[in-house]
């Protein structure tokens, strides 16, 4: 039989509606028992992220750890969009108030760096569907309290593929997605440290989200 896919989901959900759909998507694959969803993660910061995926993820019947991103700066206007009306209209473990409180939710750092630790060598697959800020973080972190291998030799070592999506805002590879304007400082092919990371690009009029078996 075969085994689920283990996969972390690292999104910039809370505006648009793509990654409320794709995080949809794989907990009905979990339904299914096509995979299993270890951790999902923000790329960006605001009081109001880690509540959005925690209510989808409840909603969908899973407790799933969520972190956010707080080393980046707070959104502006951070209540936009659907973010805010599912914090604090649906039930979760991270309203408004928890952030950056003990209630509140991991660091994506911290998490990321976590999830794989714990996971079997080579079994987990990334998913990347908003910038590639958490994505930099993780690249340049070294040895800690949770692990004593860098950010490349875990995933090196615990990922077995790395699916990223975004448009197509260059004409030529290697694609850099940005945060606020300024691009992230590290290419995919720093990502990309096992033969198995694929990008999954869009077109300028059309979005795409594809998870490889």
């Amino acid at each position: 039989m075969k085994q689920p896919i283990k996969i972390i989901f690292d999104t910039d959900i809370g505006g648009d509606c793509d990654d409320a759909g794709a995080l949809a998507l794989i907990h009905k694959l979990c339904d299914r028992g096509e995979a299993d969803l270890l951790a999902v993660t923000h790329c960006q910061n605001s009081p109001y992220l880690a509540g959005c995926i925690d209510s989808i993820n409840r909603f969908h019947g899973r407790e799933v750890p969520v972190g956010i991103n707080y080393s980046a700066p707070i959104l502006s206007n951070p209540r936009k969009n659907h973010a805010g009306e599912l914090t604090e209209r649906f039930p979760n473990n991270y309203p408004a108030e928890t952030y950056a409180t003990e209630r509140g939710p991991m660091d994506t750092l911290r998490l990321l760096r976590e999830t794989l630790s714990k996971a079997e060598d080579n079994s987990v697959t990334l998913v990347v569907t908003g910038t590639l800020a958490s994505m930099a973080r993780l690249v340049s972190s070294e040895a800690d309290d949770i692990s004593p291998l860098s950010g490349k030799e875990l995933i090196t070592k615990k990922l077995n593929r790395t699916v990223l999506m975004g448009g197509r805002f260059f004409e030529s590879w290697p694609m850099i997605l940005y945060e606020s304007g300024i691009p992230t400082d590290f290419t995919e092919e720093e990502l990309a440290t096992t033969s198995t990371a694929e990008r999954v690009a869009a077109g300028t009029d059309m979005n795409a989200l594809r998870i490889v078996p």
